[in-house]
């Protein structure tokens, strides 16, 4: 039987803005209202400084988050793996009791949440706007005896009714009814730049389910490659890296009396237009509680986490990538002063400022921060446990694709007229909020596979910074705390087009 642990618990909640492409980003968490406890929020939109509010929402959670957000980056819905919410917190209509498992409701006297890893996956309805589908790995038994995932279904959420507050208008629609691992849940878009490729590893084997999410339903197929993944472990992550040319894992190799040997790293080139996965690398790393996996934005690193380490991988070394595994960050006994818990390092995610947040695998008030992840070993820049945020959290990680990933441009199934192609005559730059005051985004457009370049430079002219800007993306966050109040201008080049535009910095 698989151990439940019930923790105090902290969620990251990502609302995606789909027009700007913008990641504004909270904490949600716990059930007393009291700090280090309390149910806040914590918004990384705001620059660097962090700000912790307390208030009364009613959604617990334990470790299944997921959210959505409309084209101005509000918030739509979220989801605790037990209920979807509206944005003001209250049951969407026909979102009360998702879960299948009955025994989940009632974790000892309160309602907490699910408990499962990578379990939520949220995406807009491909072809259908103002419709989500909020797909759940779900464990289909009530038998005490027995807790492994065995299904897949989908929620189908129209933004459209309830006056715009939304409503559940199908659910628990049935995907998949097998044995599959918690973990390893993860979401690409497909080459054409609008359908969704899903993809989740089955129990005790080295096969992979992967589903096509087109306008018109959803198709199966499998493909086995690669070494087993675990079969009870509710440890480990998987992502895809931000172009969608990377898939990766990380898990625990377990013997058959249950105790910790090794952790694997799995990486897989994958094919958007064929879900197909080749050229595969293993590696064996230390043990310590596996982790997660985080590709860094210009997909040239592949960071992997264990309880005691943080690695870095450079991918551009190709088949020889093991050789080039390097320890960026070392577990240094650090605890929380709130729960004297070990703030060991746990999954990973790229933020909306574009660097990496390690969680713990613990309650802490902390997380660690790669600060510049596009570059090799420590010029990386890791920080362990240097981002506080007043409140504790533990083992809650977003699963978020990247929505802002666009066609394949030039392959065969680039086919739809979404792609802005080789040629640009406009990158569409913008710059907002305009006064800034602590951050401004840089949004923009320019073809997945290029690079830009965005320059800062105050009225003299003395250049003040730069910034990389990658087509996978069409959103920057710049924080403005080592700027003076006034008047900057950003230029963004790219080929031979280059774009300017001003920015007032204010106190």
């Amino acid at each position: 039987m698989k151990k439940i642990l019930i923790f105090l618990t902290l969620v990251i909640i990502f609302v995606f803005n789909e027009t700007k492409g913008q990641m504004n980003s909270y904490f949600m968490y716990g059930f007393d209202k009291n700090p280090p406890w309390g149910k806040g929020y914590v918004n990384f939109s705001s620059g660097l400084t962090i700000n912790t509010i307390n208030n009364n929402r009613r959604l617990n959670f334990l470790q299944t988050n997921t959210t959505m957000a409309d084209s101005t980056g509000n918030l739509l819905f979220s989801s605790n793996g037990l209920f979807i919410v509206d944005r003001n917190d209250s049951i969407m209509m026909g979102g009360d009791s998702i879960n299948l498992y009955s025994a989940a409701y009632s974790l000892g006297s309160i309602s907490v949440g699910w408990g499962c890893n990578q379990g939520l996956l949220s995406i807009p309805h491909p072809g259908h706007p103002n419709e989500y589908l909020m797909f759940q790995v779900q464990f289909n038994n009530d038998d005490p005896n027995v807790y492994w995932i065995n299904e897949i279904d989908y929620h189908h959420i129209s933004m459209d009714s309830a006056g715009g507050m939304g409503k559940v208008i199908s659910h628990n629609n049935l995907v998949l009814n097998d044995s599959m691992t918690e973990s390893f849940f993860s979401a690409v878009k497909h080459g054409n730049g609008r359908d969704w490729w899903l993809v989740k590893l089955q129990r005790n084997t080295n096969s992979y389910f992967k589903f096509l999410v087109t306008p018109t339903g959803i198709t199966m197929s499998t493909q086995a490659l690669g070494p087993i993944g675990e079969s009870a472990t509710y440890e480990g992550q998987s992502a895809f890296s931000q172009d969608g040319r990377y898939y990766a894992r990380v898990d625990t190799r377990l013997d058959t009396t249950w105790i910790t040997d090794t952790s694997q790293v799995v990486l897989m080139e994958f094919d958007r237009c064929t879900g197909t996965f080749s050229n595969l690398i293993v590696d064996l790393i230390d043990s310590g509680y596996v982790g997660g996996v985080a590709f860094s934005p210009n997909n040239k690193f592949l960071y992997v986490a264990t309880g005691l380490h943080i690695y870095q991988y450079n991918l551009q070394d190709g088949s020889n990538m093991v050789n080039t595994k390097k320890i960026i960050a070392t577990y240094d006994g650090y605890a929380s002063p709130f729960a004297n818990s070990w703030a060991t390092f746990w999954q990973m995610f790229v933020g909306a400022d574009k660097k990496i947040y390690c969680i713990t695998q613990s309650q802490s008030d902390n997380m660690t921060v790669i600060n510049q992840p596009d570059l090799f070993d420590t010029l990386c820049d890791a920080q362990p446990h240097s981002f506080h945020f007043g409140i504790l959290n533990s083992r809650t990680c977003p699963n978020w694709p990247n929505y802002e990933l666009g066609p394949e441009i030039g392959s065969i199934c680039d086919s739809l007229g979404l792609a802005q192609h080789e040629v640009i005559t406009s990158m569409g730059l913008q710059l907002f909020p305009n006064p800034a005051n602590g951050f401004y985004n840089i949004h923009y457009s320019i073809p997945g596979n290029t690079t830009a370049l965005a320059t800062v430079y105050d009225v003299s002219g003395k250049k003040i910074e730069q910034h990389n800007l990658y087509g996978h993306f069409s959103n920057l966050q710049v924080s403005t705390a080592m700027y003076t109040p006034g008047l900057y201008v950003v230029n963004v080049s790219c080929n031979n087009v280059s774009e300017s535009k001003r920015v007032l910095v204010v106190e």
